[in-house]
């Protein structure tokens, strides 16, 4: 039994651990594991693996990035795709994968935690926040995929064309006035016109008594320019207001909103939801995702825009006890655009 990174040894072991602990979507890790995990930024020692016999017994991933806090930078990496095999559980194989996967970075993070992770977090001494909201607006509520599995589908239909005119209702009023928008496949000279914008804003430069993600032209041209979804990705604009979002269909028809350029315009926000919301029940998406960890910004939104707001675990460690100490009270700053929400939910 020995720690190996999953670069290292064949696809056909990890395939077929893949396929037997995510069926549903392991064509899509084999294929994307190094884009997904950014394993070049720990020189492809990630993801890790248990291996014993030819086998693949445990998985941990970890998507890596740079972060400030009080304007000091930090590496942290977020907790993906922690399995262990059904046949070996119980025998501390968990307690041994995450031990190692701290040895990588300052921070240690995750977020969406099932009960069994959590357990072993617990454990091990993280901290969990309870700022983290995940938005759901919806345009035709009856189609969402929780939805869909319980009821027929003829009742779905006729119950979606009841609820739409209130929904229309509530973003059609909650809309700013003399606001023109665009929406526009993701290329070069709009995302340079989004890169400069963000960089304005405080979002981007404010890291006090705060942790920020380091969006930087490494962080870009990973997560956007190399991502397996780009052909997917939009820019939503308005005169001084930008985001990043995906129109996906691989769980029912819905739209993420990853990555915003003010993350403290609230009105802005909740404009460009309302829009995309219009938008949406034009050309036949369900819902809209949007992921904070700003509770006022959450609490701004449900009020107004009656959102469901769901409260995905969030969990934090790092085996530096003062650094862990400073983290139990700052404000976080993540979007979708800093985990893997659009690739697995």
């Amino acid at each position: 039994m020995q720690f190996q990174s999953a670069c290292d040894i064949s696809n056909v072991m990890l395939k077929e651990f893949y396929y037997e602990v995510y069926p549903n979507r392991h064509k899509a890790l084999i294929n994307n594991f190094k884009w997904l995990n950014r394993s070049y930024f720990f020189n492809n020692k990630i993801p890790i693996v248990i291996v014993a016999s030819d086998k693949v017994i445990a998985h941990a991933g970890m998507i890596p990035l740079k972060v400030l806090l009080d304007d000091e930078s930090f590496t942290a990496a977020w907790y993906i795709d922690f399995a262990v095999l059904p046949s070996f559980h119980r025998q501390g194989l968990g307690t041994l994968i995450t031990n190692k996967y701290s040895e990588f970075s300052d921070i240690q993070l995750a977020l969406s935690c099932n009960d069994m992770s959590i357990t072993v977090f617990r454990k091990l001494g993280w901290i969990e926040s309870a700022n983290t909201f995940l938005h759901i607006n919806f345009m035709a509520p009856f189609s969402y995929p929780g939805v869909t599995k319980r009821l027929p589908p003829l009742l779905c239909k006729i119950l979606n064309y009841i609820s739409q005119p209130f929904l229309y209702c509530i973003y059609k009023i909650n809309l700013s006035s003399n606001v023109n928008y665009k929406i526009e496949l993701l290329h070069e000279n709009i995302l340079n016109d989004f890169i400069k914008l963000y960089n304005k804003s405080k979002t981007a430069t404010c890291s006090i008594n705060a942790v920020k993600p380091v969006r930087d032209k490494d962080f870009i041209n990973w997560r956007v320019l190399n991502s397996p979804d780009k052909a997917k990705y939009h820019i939503f604009s308005t005169k001084d207001f930008m985001a990043l979002i995906l129109f996906n269909h691989n769980h029912g028809s819905y739209i993420d909103i990853l990555w915003v350029t003010d993350i403290l315009n609230y009105s802005a926000i909740k404009t460009m939801i309302c829009y995309l919301a219009l938008y949406g029940m034009k050309s036949e998406y369900s819902y809209i995702r949007f992921y904070t960890t700003q509770k006022n910004l959450s609490n701004y939104l449900r009020k107004r825009l009656k959102s469901l707001v769901r409260f995905p675990r969030f969990a934090i460690f790092s085996k530096n006890p003062e650094l862990l100490n400073r983290l139990r009270n700052v404000e976080w700053n993540w979007e979708l655009i800093d985990n893997d929400f659009e690739r697995i939910y």
